[in-house]
């Protein structure tokens, strides 16, 4: 878990300026394994925090990335977005209590290699 207190510095990473918290979930499932962040954030940018996970993954181009921002400010908690057929990813807004917002992601990974980070 990582956390923060979202009085940081301007070298602080997004997550320690949006005051988050973040707790990773990863379970071996055959050859592959699955990994689940979940971030809560003191300010409602929780969805924000995932975006650039999210254009590397997708190959999103800018535009894209503004329709996907704007869906997803417009979702319902809990409601994963379509980020497409071929995604290798899944990311839906999530209620937290006592967070501002919060974000369900689940990146895709590869059965060999490092493990991804988006800190």
């Amino acid at each position: 878990m990582v956390s923060a207190s979202g009085d940081a510095g301007s070298d602080a990473s997004a997550l320690e300026r949006a005051g988050g918290v973040q707790v990773e979930c990863r379970e071996p499932v055959g050859e592959a394994h699955v990994t689940v962040w979940i971030i809560a954030t003191d300010r409602a940018e929780a969805f924000d925090l995932v975006i650039p996970p999210l254009q590397r993954i997708l190959g999103l181009d800018t535009d894209e990335l503004a329709d996907l921002a704007d869906r997803a400010a417009d979702s319902d908690e809990g409601t994963l977005l379509d980020l497409g057929d071929d995604a290798r990813a899944a990311v839906a807004r999530i209620d937290i209590r006592g967070a501002a917002s919060g974000v369900l992601y689940v990146p895709y990974v590869p059965p060999i290699g490092p493990r991804p980070s988006i800190w």
